[in-house]
């Protein structure tokens, strides 16, 4: 009877093993097409100081990198068309830039108001087959009162949906000039909240920017 059941197995077993493999390769198998977008942390090398996730499409979308905040001027990048089956990686980072890191002066008039202080930081943003997108924010602060702080996203190790239309924010940086206390940044979805304290004065600064990647169907209007 053993030897009668085994070719009966075989089948069997196969096709489990052929189901099981289509669920671990996102693009292939019909069961991984139709729905929102899936993200994860990118298994691709990266440079230090950077961090990458990978887009799997289940539904034609656009996507674009975004980067608004104090004294951005650029606008966002052009939108680009995902089909079905594609996936894309995005890779971000910053580095501190911070003392004797910034060669550059303060104008007069922020020397004149005791502005002295530098805190600056690199950002880069770009998706791993293009060109890389790299800005400098210099700010100047108060002595001993200013504070430059960052909060990465934090991709899953392993697929998750997105919503079909939508933003995640990739990287915010504040850069922060207060008499007392600190801001404070938290992750909340796919966003950052930037909290400052209570009692901020009339000379306090907070200045943020962000980096997102926006996501939306590809028949949006």
């Amino acid at each position: 009877m053993t030897l009668l059941r085994l070719p009966l197995l075989l089948p069997l077993a196969w096709a489990l093993a052929l189901a099981g493999c289509g669920d671990s390769s996102p693009a292939t198998g019909a069961r991984s097409f139709g729905g929102p977008p899936r993200w994860r942390l990118s298994r691709s090398p990266r440079s230090a100081g950077e961090l990458g996730l990978t887009v799997n499409v289940r539904t034609p979308i656009r996507v674009r990198l975004r980067h608004e905040g104090a004294g951005v001027v650029a606008a966002p990048g052009a939108w680009r068309e995902l089909a079905v089956g594609q996936s894309l990686t995005v890779v971000w980072g910053q580095e501190a830039q911070e003392g004797e890191g910034v060669p550059d002066r303060p104008k007069p008039e922020a020397e004149a108001s005791g502005h002295t202080e530098a805190h600056a930081v690199r950002i880069q943003y770009h998706f791993n087959d293009e060109i890389v997108n790299y800005h400098r924010w210099l700010e100047w602060t108060r002595s001993g009162r200013g504070r430059l702080q960052t909060l990465d996203a934090l991709p899953p190790g392993t697929y998750e949906e997105l919503p079909l239309r939508g933003s995640v924010e990739l990287l915010t940086a504040v850069i922060s000039d207060l008499g007392s206390g600190t801001v404070r940044l938290r992750r909340r979805g796919h966003a950052t909240v930037v909290s400052p304290p209570e009692g901020v004065g009339a000379e306090d600064r907070v200045l943020i920017r962000r980096v997102f990647l926006d996501f939306e169907p590809l028949d949006a209007p």
